[in-house]
C-alpha cells in the first residue's frame, strides 16, 4: 500500500549499463518534486508558481516579517503572552 504522494522505486542491480538511465530517472524525479513543491508552497502562501520557483532557485533566508509578508507564516510575535491571543494555540506553546 502506498499514499500519495510517497515513491517506491527499484534499483537495479548489476553493471553500470544502466547508470545513464538511472541518473535521467533521477533527474526527472527531482524536476517534479520540485515542481510539487512550488505548487503546494504557491497554495499555501498566495505566492505564484513562477515567483516560488525563482525565488527559491538558491538558498534563500527571511526574517520573521519577510516570512509574513511573503505568505510563510500567519502571525509574528515578539513575546510568549501573545500567544493567548491567537486562537490557533490556545494560549500554549507547542
Amino acid at each position: 500500500m502506498v499514499i500519495p504522494p510517497d515513491r517506491n522505486t527499484a534499483t537495479p542491480v548489476g553493471g553500470g549499463e544502466l547508470l545513464g538511465q538511472q541518473v535521467a530517472i533521477q533527474a526527472e524525479l527531482f524536476r517534479r518534486h520540485r515542481r510539487e513543491m512550488a505548487e503546494l508552497i504557491a497554495r499555501h502562501t498566495g505566492q505564484s508558481i513562477e515567483r516560488i520557483t525563482a525565488d527559491f532557485d538558491r538558498d534563500r533566508w527571511f526574517s520573521a516579517q519577510e516570512a509574513l509578508d511573503y505568505g510563510f507564516v500567519d502571525h509574528v510575535i515578539s513575546r510568549s503572552g501573545q500567544l493567548s491571543d491567537l486562537n490557533c494555540w490556545n494560549g500554549s506553546v507547542r
